[in-house]
C-alpha cells in the first residue's frame, strides 16, 4: 500500500512538474506574440513614413517638372 501512495505522490510531482513547464511555455509564446505585434506596430509604422516621403518627393518632382517647363525655349 505504501508503494501504492507512493507511486501516487511521485505521479502528482510529475503532474505539477509538467503544469509548471507548460505554464513557463505559454508565458514564452505570450512574450513572442508581444515581440510580433511591437515589429508589426513599428513595420507599419516605416511603411506609412516611406509612403508619406514617396508622396512628398512625387510632389516636388512634379513642381521641380514645372519649373523647368517654364525655362524650356
Amino acid at each position: 500500500m505504501s508503494k501504492e501512495v507512493e507511486s501516487g505522490a511521485q505521479a502528482n510531482v510529475q503532474m505539477a512538474a509538467a503544469a509548471q513547464q507548460q505554464t513557463a511555455g505559454m508565458d514564452q509564446i505570450a512574450q513572442a506574440m508581444t515581440s510580433i505585434q511591437q515589429a508589426t506596430t513599428q513595420a507599419l509604422a516605416s511603411t506609412r513614413q516611406a509612403e508619406r516621403a514617396a508622396q512628398d518627393l512625387h510632389t516636388l518632382a512634379q513642381s521641380l517638372q514645372a519649373t523647368i517647363a517654364r525655362y524650356r525655349l
